[in-house]
């Protein structure tokens, strides 16, 4: 009886890693590449994540500089794409925020857009579990 309460107990905490974690405005320090820190407020899952800065305004990395900037959405809201102007919030600092920027704040894609990009990366995060799994097995096998 003890091993089927242990093997439930197991297969529960197992499948737990499988959900979604929620972020809803987690403050988080992330890198900027000249070595500097700032504070990101994050929202979403590990399947689709949006980051807003401490004043509000939406943040995105820079595919060109790799910068944390200010985010605006592409013309039909499926996208957002860098403004090129760089985040610096941090918090305790006021001064390190923007209150003066012609954006929109919390802004966000589509919900059709996020659908697309959350079943997306369910599948890439799917194939890796079951990678892990497969690689996982193998090695029980050598011992």
């Amino acid at each position: 009886m003890k091993q089927v309460i242990l093997l439930v107990v197991s297969f529960i905490l197992i499948n737990l890693n499988l959900i979604a974690a929620p972020f809803k405005g987690n403050i988080q320090p992330f890198e900027q590449p000249d070595g500097s820190m700032v504070d990101v407020k994050l929202y979403g899952t590990e399947y689709y994540m949006r980051a807003e800065g401490l004043d509000g305004y939406t943040l995105i990395r820079d595919k060109a500089t790799n910068w944390i900037c200010y985010a605006t959405l592409n013309a039909s809201k499926s996208l957002l794409i860098s403004t090129g102007i760089k985040y610096l919030g941090k918090k305790d600092d006021s001064q390190s925020l923007r209150f003066d920027l012609p954006y929109a704040k919390h802004q966000d894609i589509t919900e059709g857009a996020r659908e697309l990009i959350i079943k997306e990366n369910k599948k890439v995060l799917g194939e890796n579990i079951e990678s892990s799994k497969h690689k996982t097995k193998t090695a029980n096998y050598k011992t």
